[in-house]
């Protein structure tokens, strides 16, 4: 990271390491998981082949409960922090707690001190929503073998210090908002790219219901791909294939045109609807 501070100036070169594609589905679609998957690799695949690409087929399912916290009062959510919790399946797999700031300009996300107080991984990624928004995601994440203790704001603060600069209320309760927990399922069906069959661009079907039988309707289905930077180096900006800048974009834009499968619901991305709809 290139930064430069005095007391008027900021500016930041943080190198993006991945560019992600998200789009909501038709959740009706999915009433059976495994024929709603099929049928939509299939349309899928038509557009992809329209454009030249090369698809790797392979299957990989993951399953685990996501859940955020926040105060009562929604104030992380407010100066657009998200506090994430997931604990995949199984009594030997970790809790990863992560904390998150999303915004659409890309120098206000990465001017943001996000640093953990134990040993964490750091991520600065660009999420592209309908029609093509981006947002800029700048976060850490811990994996610890418990159940994190993160029962109010000072809790919070504990960990992520960066916390302690929103100037919160450290008694403030964390809850999980409308106690919503989600049972999520993702389904990784491949990889594809549009030239030398190298499977750059990874593609996964993600699915939140909210019970542990993850069985009728989904609450929410969503289809994302991402390609990661070829390079990433702090002294140096980053670098993708323009071919998969392009073609990404042209497919992400016709993927909007499958109206049975597609949610036409304004972009929105999964952490709102749990906060807001759910």
């Amino acid at each position: 990271m290139i930064l430069v501070k005095n007391k008027h100036i900021l500016t930041t070169a943080l190198p993006v390491t991945s560019r992600e594609y998200k789009i909501l589905l038709n959740s009706k679609k999915f009433h059976n998981i495994e024929n709603g998957v099929e049928g939509f690799c299939s349309e899928f695949k038509k557009i992809l082949d329209v454009l030249e690409g090369n698809f790797i087929e392979y299957e990989e399912t993951i399953k685990r409960k996501t859940w955020y916290l926040d105060t009562r009062k929604s104030e992380l959510q407010k100066k657009s922090y998200v506090l994430r919790i997931r604990k995949e399946q199984g009594s030997n797999k970790k809790f990863k707690i992560t904390l998150k700031f999303r915004d659409p300009d890309r120098y206000l996300s990465a001017s943001k001190d996000i640093t953990a107080s134990k040993k964490y991984k750091h991520k600065f990624e660009e999420d592209i929503l309908p029609p093509f928004t981006p947002q800029y995601s700048h976060s850490v994440s811990i994996n610890k073998k418990i159940s994190p203790p993160l029962r109010n704001i000072n809790d919070a603060i504990r960990m992520f210090p960066c916390i302690g600069e929103l100037n919160l209320d450290e008694n403030s309760e964390l809850i999980s908002p409308k106690k919503f927990i989600a049972f999520e399922t993702t389904c990784w069906i491949g990889a594809f790219d549009f030239e030398n069959n190298d499977g750059s661009i990874k593609a996964c079907l993600n699915f939140w219901h909210n019970s542990a039988k993850r069985n009728g309707i989904p609450l929410i289905a969503e289809f994302s791909f991402d390609y990661d930077s070829i390079e990433v180096n702090e002294n140096e900006i980053e670098k993708f294939k323009l071919i998969n800048i392009s073609k990404s974009k042209e497919l992400f834009l016709r993927m909007q045109k499958m109206s049975a499968w597609i949610d036409a619901s304004p972009s929105k991305t999964k952490t709102q609807l749990a906060y807001n709809i759910i």
